[in-house]
């Protein structure tokens, strides 16, 4: 009836108990076909632990027509384009963190651009932090801990919940920092009550929803009015991953970075055991940097002029203290590190710039981020014309989803390369033989976008060092003025 009211829908999603408490004798009459379902329906859990009488064939996920099982956990697109994430454990409870990992896996090996619609029968813990708590919850004990991580790391728009079989929606919540992070999107928690209930308590959501992947930026990122401050904090984050085993750490999926980063612990022991090559050139307390370069200096990491950089103002983002790659920075320095990309962004837009940030983990002692400009007119070219290089090259740029982290993409040790590109388009490529060292220069200076070719080796384009002295003062002076 609602559909034919207010629909046409695309689909329904169910996402607490289908079967419910009752006799369900109609139900016969859909499963032999002689009523129909109107609307395409996905219901939440396997189809193995519906009941037999109801479901006799444990292995068919086809319920009756147009009726089917997700299963416990796993992503899909819909024909309109809407990406659905869901997770419902096993054994119908808090979800473990093996359940975690299998979701977030299943997510990085989608093409989904992110998450409209996460479904989960339990509740996040703390998500009625910074908002009204209904009766009977209680912030600091009700639902899950790895829930809350989920929504944290993945930032669904729209998350479902019928495990507790009330009626409950939360204020959406921010998913950034304000003044400190890239705005984006909200998040909407909404938890319905069991359909038909006596007390009328809304069981059902009808809404029309556009797919984040073709949503310009501006709608998508809108705050609301009513937006409050995210209710979970990265401490807590941090340690719901804490009792996860290590496996499962590895495969935490953050989509923008803020999610505990895969072997975080291992990241966080002293580096005693991994001392630098001596001498490095890019230890900022080594004697071997050349500190006339220098142009701003962070707690944690610290901006330099590249020495025979591609294009004039070719710097690099570099840690203060010896750290070999993105996958082995911990959460400061990561925070640091997007703070200085987007002070670049701001400086280079001021000059009708896009900049190009790229890492080559391989054959390298020292994390070294490359920030190249470009001309804005290049910019929507970059994609295409990198990634056709890099072929050439017998290098598979492959893109990830925008969400994701270079620290869930390989583990510590495992040589990649990895470049993001305006837009927030990222791409990937884990090295499994050899790759040019030359590789993140050649492919900016190529034909379509640069075309520099006299300039891929950076040792042919060392200036001397009074012009080098002389521009890193002229880039500090610039730099500045962005905070």
């Amino acid at each position: 009836m609602v559909n034919k009211k207010n629909g046409p829908f695309e689909f329904l999603l169910c996402c607490g108990n289908f079967f419910g408490s009752g006799d369900n004798s109609e139900w016969a009459a859909y499963r032999e076909g002689s009523r129909r379902v109107p609307l395409q329906t996905y219901v939440l859990g396997s189809a193995g632990r519906l009941p037999r009488h109801l479901h006799p064939d444990a292995d068919a996920d086809d319920l009756c027509p147009n009726v089917v099982a997700l299963g416990e956990r796993g992503v899909f697109t819909s024909t309109g384009g809407v990406s659905v994430a869901y997770l419902a454990p096993a054994d119908g409870q808090d979800p473990s963190a093996a359940d975690v990992r299998a979701l977030e896996q299943a997510l990085l090996a989608s093409s989904a651009a992110g998450v409209d619609v996460l479904l989960t029968p339990g509740w996040p813990r703390g998500v009625t932090r910074r908002a009204a708590v209904p009766a009977g919850v209680y912030t600091e004990e009700t639902g899950s801990l790895l829930t809350a991580r989920l929504l944290y790391c993945l930032r669904p728009r729209y998350v479902f919940s019928g495990g507790l079989a009330m009626h409950y929606e939360r204020l959406p919540y921010r998913n950034h920092q304000v003044l400190r992070d890239q705005q984006t999107h909200v998040t909407r928690f909404i938890s319905l009550a069991a359909a038909f209930n006596a007390e009328k308590a809304k069981w059902l959501y009808a809404f029309g929803l556009e797919p984040m992947s073709r949503m310009a930026r501006a709608d998508l990122v809108a705050q609301p009015p009513d937006v409050t401050e995210c209710p979970f904090s990265a401490e807590e984050m941090a340690s719901a991953a804490a009792g996860a085993d290590d496996a499962a750490k590895q495969y935490f999926y953050a989509t923008d970075g803020r999610g505990e980063p895969a072997a975080k612990r291992r990241r966080q022991q002293p580096r005693a055991d991994r001392p630098p090559p001596t001498p490095c050139w890019f230890c900022l307390a080594s004697p071997e940097v050349e500190k006339h370069l220098v142009v701003n200096v962070g707690d944690k990491c610290y901006l330099a002029l590249a020495k025979g950089g591609l294009v004039p103002d070719h710097v690099l983002i570099l840690p203060v203290e010896h750290v070999r790659a993105s996958t082995e920075a911990d959460d400061e320095l990561w925070e640091e590190i997007g703070a200085y990309k987007q002070r670049l962004q701001q400086l280079f837009a001021a000059e009708d710039k896009a900049v190009v940030f790229f890492e080559r983990n391989y054959k390298q002692s020292h994390l070294q981020v490359q920030c190249v400009p470009v001309p804005s007119r290049v910019a929507p070219a970059l994609k295409e014309a990198i990634q056709d290089h890099c072929d050439s090259e017998g290098v598979s740029l492959d893109e990830v989803p925008p969400l994701s982290d270079v620290r869930q993409l390989a583990p510590p040790g495992a040589p990649y390369l990895y470049v993001e590109l305006p837009g927030g388009v990222k791409l990937f490529h884990k090295v499994a033989g050899k790759l040019p060292l030359s590789i993140g220069r050649s492919m900016l200076a190529c034909p379509p976008l640069l075309n520099m070719p006299d300039r891929v080796e950076w040792s042919q384009c060392v200036l001397p060092n009074d012009e080098q002295t002389a521009n890193a003062k002229e880039f500090k002076t610039k730099f500045k003025k962005f905070k």
